[in-house]
């Protein structure tokens, strides 16, 4: 009755958090940028109970010994990064990826004390995240007052081929080509090259970390080329079937049906591990009753 008690709740466990990946999903069932969640379960522990010898008869194939299991837990949990629906808005600012690549963006490091962290020279120290949401905008900086510069929604730069802001010329009109080239045109006709978007392809996406608002990151102890690789030009990405499409954003790649699917698979081995832990619950309570 303990050992049922112990594989039920502990499988109760994972279950719960599988069932919260699953709400996730369909929460952001309609988030630009989003990619499903998912999670993989193994044995928590796996013991073989000894049988006595008088159990191995003729004929018997087996060996001796009773297998038995302690539950399961939800061992690993991941993103999926299967491309997402892409849908045009018109906006020239408004970004999707075809094809297995992230834009990189720089956050300010913020310190223990709550503080950006500031370089020698008193300057903002910025940390790489990355995202498939390009719902970008063009936002002013105090101390330029000609240029504008690319930003995600709530300020946070995006970054060119060589790690520095995007700054564009006020006034001007902007072509992004397939390659992430941006080209301003001025008003008198003058095309003007800003530079090129950072763009990294994923090698393993076990191990990048969301860190919320469809971006993620890579933990301090994981080095940058086992994860994502820069990507080094339009070469290199015509080769990987990697382009940028102005004027749309990609929608999220959940799958409805899935999840519905998951959902009800999930809930019943959640109910058949509340009935299992019921039932010892109603045993022990029963022996108990007799003992006494």
């Amino acid at each position: 009755m303990n050992h049922s008690m112990i594989t039920a709740a502990s499988s109760l466990y994972g279950l719960q958090r599988k069932l919260d990946i699953i709400a996730d999903n369909v929460a952001n069932l309609n988030t630009t940028g989003y990619k499903r969640k998912d999670a993989s379960f193994q044995d928590i522990l796996t013991t073989v109970k000894a049988q006595p010898q008088s159990m191995e008869l003729a004929g018997r194939r087996t060996p001796l010994g009773l297998t038995e299991g302690w539950g399961a837990r939800l061992s690993m949990q991941w993103s999926d990064f299967s491309q997402g629906t892409p849908v045009s808005t018109g906006q020239p600012f408004d970004l999707a990826i075809e094809g297995n690549a992230l834009f990189e963006l720089a956050v300010p490091r913020i310190g223990a004390d709550g503080q950006p962290v500031l370089d020698e020279n008193g300057n903002p120290v910025f940390d790489p995240v990355w995202t498939r949401n390009g719902a970008f905008q063009l936002s002013p900086d105090p101390a330029d007052g000609e240029r504008l510069y690319l930003t995600a929604a709530d300020g946070t730069f995006v970054v060119d081929e060589n790690g520095e802001k995007i700054a564009i010329p006020r006034g001007s009109r902007v072509d992004i080509d397939a390659t992430g080239t941006i080209t301003a045109y001025t008003d008198a006709g003058e095309a003007v090259n800003v530079g090129r978007l950072r763009l990294v392809r994923i090698v393993n996406p076990h191990l990048l970390t969301a860190v919320g608002s469809q971006r993620f990151a890579l933990a301090d102890n994981v080095p940058l080329n086992s994860a994502l690789e820069p990507l080094a030009g339009p070469q290199q990405m015509a080769e990987e079937g990697i382009a940028v499409r102005q004027g749309f954003l990609e929608q999220s790649n959940v799958d409805l049906t899935k999840e519905m699917t998951d959902l009800i698979n999930a809930q019943r081995a959640f109910q058949l591990m509340s009935r299992a832990l019921s039932s010892a619950d109603t045993m022990w309570d029963l022996a108990n009753k007799l003992r006494g």
